[in-house]
């Protein structure tokens, strides 16, 4: 092999690894901290759901609020994984789209709209 090729090999790995380090590395800060959300308070938000998907790493869920005055926005929150509100009695039926629910979440830190579910109560009372 001469050294031309074998200088190309090098420059070839050395690339493939780097594009791999480059790809693979951004998963390892994937999961992000709880530091924006106040866990010193506990807030009520009620309103209907537009968009909720219960998997891991977090559950994702749209509110449609009432602004109350007249006009509505949707807002977005995070919680623990669908294992976690699984344990605490939650199954996929007991809520959908459309649904009426209130949540109770740790506001963000920077006073934007959103924060982190601690608990989901439904319209009959029942809580997770």
């Amino acid at each position: 092999m001469s050294v031309f090729y074998s200088r190309k090999l090098k420059f070839l790995g050395g690339s493939i690894a780097t594009l791999c380090l480059v790809l693979f590395t951004g998963s390892l800060f994937a999961h992000h901290s709880a530091a924006q959300f106040d866990f010193s308070k506990r807030e009520p938000v009620t309103g209907k759901v537009v968009f909720v998907d219960v998997s891991n790493p977090h559950i994702d869920l749209i509110l449609e609020i009432d602004n109350g005055d007249g006009t509505t926005k949707e807002v977005q929150f995070e919680g623990h994984s669908r294992n976690n509100v699984y344990r605490r009695g939650w199954r996929p039926d007991d809520f959908a789209e459309g649904d009426e629910i209130t949540i109770f979440i740790a506001p963000m830190r920077n006073g934007e709209d959103g924060g982190y579910i601690q608990e989901f109560e439904m319209a009959d009372g029942k809580k997770f």
